[in-house]
């Protein structure tokens, strides 16, 4: 096999796994302005499409546990490391195309008073996270899926953490500026650290996806092993396995609350900041639905632990009904009733802040059950966590394409029984359809 012919092979390899987060991320900031609503929905893709991009250069290898053989391979590391990269950034070229051509970015960053080449950086700034910070993420974590949600939070909680400081010891420093100045100084060590740390990667079977994030959960786990047995209900214990699957959830919600007290701190210093932060509350509640239903069966399946869970004494539909309470519950607390007690938690005389009605209102409610809905069915045939959520973000825009196309949505608001019936029947339609594909060892259709 000549020099080409391994090259041309390594790229269709990254090429193929590449191609679906790709495609995902283009469909999700060309279709709302195809429909012509739903306007900011463009920002939350590119941030996560980015980021999805750059962890999945690095997270398929820990996926198909082909990290052994890549770093087997008679070939060097930097080199195998530049070659994912410069991949990743050819395709993110498309993408910064798209979506400057479709949302005029000068506009939306001008309530944080950005000057050119600010705003130059401003716009440069997701893509340096999905090209640098999500792969150093990934490999630190061990886990795609905390590459993708925790990368583009490389704005944001720099500028909570400056805000919260000039609370704390009262500085007079401009948080978005010192936010963004932060953010690039966090990629320029990704980029030192992205490429040693793959230069030391090493194979470590006893590390399952994800583990090396909470390893102090595997303690527990084992120290309550080495424990006398006792009888315990399988229901509690199937429960606490579901909390488990959530954990990247959980640690994505946490960071909520410093990010709406920040919104808080800086409402005099930049207009509308708390209208801002309530967009964002938003695509927090959006986040929520699409990350809990898409690693409740996927991360099963890639952690083969799906197999013999269907072997056990108790019947499928107990645990599909267990499954989906934990996934449902989850979004509903984390994703409206959060937001709402962090809405009411907002200082009097606020006219511009949002109320926790906006939150807890049965029309967000529904459109939360729905999504998870959505996307613990599209989990059921996928094979990683990584691969529902890319794959729950295009399916849950043709949806909203179908009701913004019928006008569904105000009719439906009109008349809260035809909604709520509407959702139940929706809901209940992906459930079924979810617990025929999640009885499948492989990924099912």
């Amino acid at each position: 096999m000549t020099a080409f012919t391994r090259l041309r092979l390594q790229v269709f390899k990254e090429v193929r796994e590449l191609l679906p987060a790709w495609l995902a991320c283009l469909a999700a900031i060309a279709t709302p302005s195809i429909v012509g609503r739903w306007y900011g929905i463009e920002v939350l893709a590119y941030g996560l499409g980015t980021a999805a991009l750059g962890s999945v250069a690095i997270g398929h290898e820990y996926g198909y546990r082909t990290l052994p053989a890549m770093l087997a391979q008679p070939v060097s590391r930097r080199r195998l490391f530049l070659m994912k990269m410069a991949i990743v950034a050819v395709m993110l070229a498309p993408i910064c195309y798209v979506f400057a051509s479709v949302v005029h970015w000068p506009t939306v960053i001008t309530e944080f008073g950005f000057n050119r080449w600010e705003s130059i950086a401003a716009f440069s700034l997701p893509v340096l996270g999905g090209l640098l910070v999500a792969p150093w993420i990934t490999m630190l974590t061990r886990n795609p899926v905390a590459g993708t949600v925790l990368a583009p939070s490389i704005f944001g909680t720099p500028m909570s953490a400056v805000a919260l400081l000039n609370a704390l010891t009262g500085l007079r420093v401009d948080p978005p500026r010192v936010a963004l100045w932060a953010s690039l100084a966090l990629c320029g060590i990704a980029a030192v650290g992205a490429p040693r740390l793959f230069m030391r990667l090493e194979v470590a079977d006893a590390e399952r996806v994800g583990v090396a994030l909470f390893r102090w959960l595997r303690r527990q786990s084992d120290e309550s092993a080495d424990r006398a047995l006792t009888r315990r209900h399988p229901a509690g214990l199937l429960l606490r396995k579901e909390l488990r699957l959530q954990r990247m959830t959980f640690l994505l919600a946490a960071l909520y609350p410093v990010g709406w007290m920040a919104a808080v701190l800086l409402r005099t210093r930049i207009k509308d900041a708390l209208t801002i932060f309530y967009i964002a509350s938003l695509f927090h509640a959006l986040e929520m639905a699409l990350l809990t239903g898409s690693l409740a069966s996927a991360e099963e399946r890639q952690g083969g632990t799906l197999e013999w869970q269907l072997l056990m004494p108790f019947a499928v539909w107990k645990q599909w009904l267990i499954k989906t309470a934990v996934v449902l519950v989850s979004a509903t607390t984390l994703g409206c009733v959060l937001p709402a007690v962090a809405a009411s938690l907002v200082p009097a005389g606020s006219s511009l802040a949002p109320t926790a009605g906006d939150f807890v209102s049965l029309k967000m409610l529904l459109s939360v059950v729905v999504i998870a809905a959505v996307s613990l069915c599209v989990s059921s045939v996928s094979g990683s966590g990584l691969r529902a959520l890319l794959a729950a973000v295009p399916v849950w825009i043709a949806l909203a394409s179908f009701g913004v196309y019928f006008d569904l949505s105000s009719k439906l608001t009109a008349r809260p029984v035809a909604a709520v019936s509407f959702a139940a029947i929706g809901t209940l339609v992906m459930l079924a359809c979810g617990l025929r594909n999640h009885r499948l060892a492989d990924a099912g259709r």
